[in-house]
């Protein structure tokens, strides 16, 4: 489908970009979602070959559409210490951080739910 509403947050685009199996998509709003909650260009989306999180974000939407379940976890760009996790299981759509996810990241993902 069509690019995102600029209205839309980062964390909306991710959902919306596992909803429509839209790989680039993902990528460059889970790029977005690192830098909205952490300030930093530094996570896994920056750190590991763009080839290899594509491969990842390739096999998450292919285990969601054959397998019904998919999960991946990459590293936020504050040290290491945050995390978002996505994962497909029984038709619904989790996107979250990790508990032990930094301060600044916990408050900037409150800020974005809905």
């Amino acid at each position: 489908m069509g690019a995102p509403e600029k209205s839309q947050n980062p964390r909306e685009q991710v959902i919306q970009a596992i909803q429509t199996d839209n790989v680039e998509l993902l990528y460059s709003s889970l790029c977005a979602l690192d830098q909205a909650l952490t300030g930093s260009d530094r996570g896994d989306f920056a750190r590991r070959n763009r080839t290899e999180v594509m491969t990842a974000l390739k096999t998450f939407i292919q285990e969601k559409k054959n397998e019904k379940v998919a999960n991946q976890k990459f590293y936020l760009g504050d040290g290491g210490m945050s995390r978002i996790v996505l994962a497909f299981q029984k038709g619904e759509i989790l996107l979250d951080i990790t508990t032990n996810a930094s301060e600044r990241v916990k408050n900037n993902w409150q800020n974005l739910l809905p």
